[in-house]
């Protein structure tokens, strides 16, 4: 097959579709609590822990990406034809699907606290600091877009073809789905789940692909 083809067609790859947004911070735990006394040294309001801090949100999923075009029909005229005739058809691939945000950062617990001198015989001295809130989930990635619908219909005009002439379409390059977009990371420290990829286009049906024509140019008859 020659290298250099004497028809180049070229479809429009569709855009890559739009990256999600990560996920936020979860907020902070409420701080921990001494509790009270009242006038004869009596816990009144027992003490309480620092609270876990809050979730991360979750990071929004990636967008699809857009199907891949060509032109419906192409003809193109030569005078004379001769050896190996390539016709080469390429693009029209799916664009790439958006990788989704990651999983936001698990908020920070409330701070803690020295327990009050009268709830301390019975609530311990101190009271612990609360845990870092869980990360967020990963969004999902965003689909690939499709290879165009429909490959192209090729007409070629010729005035003479020389004898022994070869014609070929070569259309290997043509309407590929896109690839998915990757899935997002767990939010930070733990907790949350990563998201999934997204599937892959798909590719222009063999009997939808370009095709190729060949033959005397009737204005020339």
């Amino acid at each position: 097959m020659p290298t250099t083809p004497n028809v180049l067609v070229i479809g429009t790859d569709g855009t890559p579709g739009t990256a999600g947004q990560p996920g936020g911070k979860g907020g902070t735990g409420a701080n921990a609590t001494p509790g009270t006394c009242d006038s004869k040294n009596t816990c009144t309001t027992p003490p309480t822990a620092g609270v876990e801090g809050g979730k991360g949100s979750a990071g929004t999923v990636g967008r699809r990406g857009a199907d891949g075009g060509i032109a419906a029909a192409r003809t193109f005229i030569f005078a004379e034809v001769s050896g190996a005739f390539l016709v080469q058809v390429v693009g029209g691939n799916g664009g790439k699907g958006g990788d989704a945000g990651a999983g936001g950062e698990g908020g920070p617990g409330g701070a803690g606290v020295t327990t009050a001198a009268c709830c301390a015989a019975a609530h311990g001295a101190t009271q612990p600091a609360g845990g870092t809130g869980p990360g967020g989930q990963g969004g999902d990635g965003g689909d690939g877009g499709d290879g165009a619908s429909q490959g192209t219909a090729i007409t070629v005009l010729y005035t003479t073809v020389a004898p022994g002439t070869t014609w070929t379409l070569d259309s290997s390059k043509f309407g590929a789905g896109g690839a998915g977009g990757s899935g997002g990371a767990a939010g930070p420290p733990s907790g949350g789940s990563p998201g999934q990829s997204g599937g892959t286009g798909r590719t222009t049906p063999a009997n939808r692909g370009p095709t190729l024509i060949a033959q005397p140019n009737p204005s020339m008859a």
